[in-house]
């Protein structure tokens, strides 16, 4: 997909005066959103928010989502003298509706549910109306206000705008004009897309689902499908609608696909008040290693993506895990592999999903060389060997190729941090503290599977020798278990977010100074970190496993010339729970506390990122490249730490 100033370029050249938000941050935040429409003329016409409307403990839960959004329409449309934008309110919808296209009878509501959904828009409307937004309400294929019926029995119990979507009418059952007529005094948004009923009808009639609906290009360039386009123009116009008119083609493309083949002008432009949307494909991904992180993160977020990513295989080395999670996901036996050698080999794949254990490096060249993008979970690697193995084979496919896992980089309240911090010479001082609990505390929440206990013997030998020759690499074939144990499964297998973090807000670590190790009788015990940065900011790090503590907790803390502010994150598996960012600054004569909290998921918008890599080549914020340079940091760490213990360090460390 290309990224945001393409698309408003070109939204430019043609004459649009507008866009939606698209997802959140994807256009910037603050001042980088109002900029951007600013130099490309345009305004913000409205955005899409989808809560669980029928579902009142889910709807709970997701509503501060809505806020987030509104935060973000307030920083848009500050100054904004053309139409305010349309907070764009939708039904999550559920699986089973999702794998009913075109609704029906069976999937409807009953008046239970009609009455929950009734009362959760008029709470969400009414937290729109509070902010100064008037809503919109856009009816869509697979959720609960689908046909015309169900649009029909929507308009009935609230009032709310309607967002008419043309495509989305067609293909629920309904005809554009004859709708139009009928609810012409209700429509305050409209969405103008073309659709094939014929596509539905085959997708239903093979049982396919809404992913199906999408792939099989359900929704045609405007004039190529069942719209009378020119007829609905005209009888819009006669109406007297005077909103904003949003040109959409949602369409799913394989990689691959010719992009000038979906760009056709519009049969019949109007004037004013457009918006296009980006065009979405829909990649073909694996995901290899089953556990924790996988169960309890990345495979969620996947099937939340669906408008993203298609799972299409899995693999794991536990016959009974791969089994398991292979079905509760949907994914059929044959697409379930032992490893990432066969998956690679049996499958047609866009992208692999890289969530193993140990070093990820020989795996991660595997799927660069078979020219399939990866998202690697830290640590990229043990060595920096194994690092300029993966440098070669990106630059010889002349692309990024690779994501690294780190989510705090994409977290909105780091971002915001980023954004505020003043220049490096007047950053003085930066602390950071973890206190680490069992890994039960911390995802006792999940349900997790029980671990794996039937990989076979061999297999598990040849990691455990593989690995061992990575850290031979590193810290020499003489080095301590102690120092080993630390330095793979602490210093890369945990503080390597957190050099991370410190890389992006003040740059590379470029001296360590000291490093202290205790409490070894409570393994893996604690370290402390004195470093310095560029232009002598100093940085500390302090982190304690402490297997009975109540809960996870991570606190950064930043101090400059010109006041502090501090980053509390909470469970990082925890889907949507906001990070906590509070800030000290000078206001004028005085000072200005403030308090931010996004519920934004960074582990869903590094996937959203990882997705613009592997289909437009975006290069991601955490690559190859900065994975290297934070091992780098690792080893100047591990060899203080030999110098502390008093042991041998080889390898390359021991020119770090």
């Amino acid at each position: 997909m290309p990224g945001p100033d393409e698309i408003c370029t070109v939204l430019e050249k043609r004459g649009y005066s507008g866009i939606d938000l698209g997802p959140v941050g994807f256009l910037g935040r603050d001042h980088r959103l109002r900029s951007r429409l600013e130099e490309h003329g345009l305004s913000l016409a409205g955005g899409w928010i989808d809560l669980p409307f029928t579902d009142a403990d889910a709807f709970d839960a997701a509503l501060p989502s809505l806020s987030v959004v509104l935060d973000v329409f307030d920083e848009a449309s500050s100054g904004q003298h053309a139409r305010p934008p349309l907070p764009t309110l939708a039904d999550s919808g559920s699986d089973r509706r999702r794998a009913n296209p075109g609704g029906g009878k069976d999937v409807a509501l009953d008046l239970e549910g009609w009455t929950v959904l009734a009362r959760n828009v008029a709470t969400a409307a009414q937290l729109v109306r509070n902010r100064g937004f008037e809503p919109t309400f856009h009816h869509h294929a697979c959720t609960y206000v689908e046909t015309p019926e169900e649009i029909e029995r929507f308009l009935d119990c609230t009032d709310v705008g309607l967002t008419l979507d043309t495509g989305h009418l067609i293909l629920g059952g309904g005809d554009p004009l004859e709708s139009l007529e009928q609810w012409n005094e209700r429509v305050n948004h409209v969405h103008i897309k073309d659709a094939r009923v014929d596509v539905l009808r085959s997708v239903v009639r093979d049982k396919g689902d809404m992913r199906d609906v999408w792939a099989g290009k359900a929704f045609v360039p405007l004039g190529s499908g069942d719209l009378d386009v020119d007829g609905f123009m005209d009888a819009l116009l006669r109406t007297g609608y005077d909103g904003w008119l949003v040109v959409e083609q949602d369409s799913i493309p394989r990689p691959g696909d010719d992009p000038q083949a979906r760009r056709r002008a519009p049969c019949h432009q109007p004037e004013r008040h457009q918006k296009v949307d980006p065009v979405m494909t829909l990649l073909r991904i694996g995901v290899v290693g089953l556990g924790a992180v996988a169960q309890s993160v990345h495979l969620p977020l996947i099937k939340r993506r669906w408008d993203l990513f298609d799972l299409a295989a899995v693999a794991d080395l536990s016959p009974t895990l791969l089994a398991q999670v292979g079905a509760q996901y949907g994914v059929p036996s044959e697409h379930q592999h032992q490893n990432l050698a066969d998956m690679l080999d049996g499958e047609e794949l866009d992208a692999v999903v890289l969530l193993t254990s140990g070093s990820h490096g020989g795996a991660a060249l595997q799927c660069i060389e078979a020219g399939v993008a990866v998202f690697c979970e830290k640590p990229l690697a043990f060595s920096l060997a194994e690092i300029q193995l993966l440098r070669k084979a990106e630059h010889g496919q002349g692309r990024p190729m690779l994501l690294l896992g780190y989510m705090k980089e994409y977290d909105p309240a780091v971002l915001t941090l980023k954004e505020r911090l003043p220049g490096m010479k007047d950053m003085r001082f930066l602390n950071v503290e973890v206190l680490h609990p069992a890994g039960s505390a911390q995802l006792a929440f999940a349900n997790l599977r029980p671990g794996a206990r039937d990989i076979p013997a061999e297999v598990l030998s040849k990691l455990v020798a593989s690995d061992a020759a990575k850290l031979d690499a590193a810290l020499g074939q003489d080095s301590p278990e102690l120092l080993r144990r630390l330095y793979s499964g602490v210093i890369l297998g945990s503080l390597i977010h957190d050099i991370a973090l410190v890389r992006s807000l003040v740059g590379p670590l470029q001296k360590v100074d000291a490093v202290h190790y205790w409490a070894e009788q409570d393994e893996p015990g604690s370290i402390e970190i004195s470093a310095t940065a560029a232009d002598g900011v100093r940085v500390h790090f302090n982190w304690h496993y402490l297997a009975d503590y109540p809960v996870y907790r991570e606190t950064v803390t930043v101090h400059h010339t010109t006041g502090s502010a501090k980053l509390e994150f909470g469970v990082p598996y925890l889907l949507n729970a906001p990070t906590t960012l509070q800030m000290t600054e000078k206001a004028g004569a005085g000072v200005s506390d403030s308090v931010t909290r996004d519920v934004t998921e960074a582990f869903e918008q590094e996937l959203v990122a990882f997705h613009r890599m592997a289909d437009s080549g975006e290069a991601p914020p955490t690559g190859i490249g900065e994975g290297e340079a934070d091992v780098r940091v690792a080893q100047l760490i591990a060899a203080a730490l030999a110098a502390s213990l008093h042991a041998t360090i080889g390898g390359e460390a021991a020119s770090a």
